[in-house]
């Protein structure tokens, strides 16, 4: 009679030992750290100015100014530092805090003037962590407005610091890394001679 009880109770054990392990919760994904999380970071980034997500857009920057040297004129160069493009193509550039709060909002919000939807997607990409709290990427960008609003590539540097529990934005160049979307720049220039 022993022998028979033994697989029974067994058998109950384990029912009872899977029906509580499905029945407790997953546990949550761990935050991206490494080059990971520099990709997010973009991904993040590009999904916020496709939308027009000004806030979550500005959420991404490093405005703590935290560490480095800076030196010359009115102090030098502030930190986030962002040289982007603007509608036009044209190069535009924020220094500081507030000025990079500014400029980067002003792009996700040119993603919402009523037009097609804009997208963005990565074409090639390199990040790495060289050290615990400061990563890289060079990337290439391709953005494209609605199914005829054609492509521009780009090309950008993007120095990252985390901070805050996530990485966070404090350096980015954007520019054109194709001869198409640097013509676009160098057409609107010459309009507004």
């Amino acid at each position: 009679m022993k022998l028979v009880l033994l697989p029974l109770f067994l058998a109950a054990t384990g029912i009872v030992w899977l029906a509580s392990a499905a029945l407790r919760p997953a546990p949550a994904a761990p935050a991206p750290f490494g080059p990971g999380a520099v990709i997010t970071l973009h991904r993040e980034l590009f999904a916020a100015l496709d939308a027009g997500d000004e806030a979550k857009a500005v959420a991404l920057l490093d405005t703590s100014g935290e560490g480095g040297w800076a030196e010359g004129d009115d102090g030098g160069i502030a930190r986030p530092t962002l040289q982007l493009l603007d509608e036009h193509g044209l190069p535009v550039s924020a220094y500081g805090a507030d000025a990079a709060r500014a400029l980067l909002a002003a792009t996700a919000r040119a993603s919402k003037d009523g037009g097609p939807a804009w997208s963005t997607k990565i074409v090639k990409l390199r990040a790495d962590c060289p050290s615990g709290d400061i990563s890289y990427a060079v990337l290439e960008f391709e953005r494209m407005r609605g199914a005829k609003g054609g492509t521009q590539r780009y090309r950008s540097t993007a120095l990252v610091r985390w901070t805050d529990g996530k990485m966070k934005l404090f350096h980015w160049h954007v520019s054109p890394a194709d001869e198409a979307t640097a013509k676009l720049a160098s057409a609107s220039d010459a309009k507004k001679r």
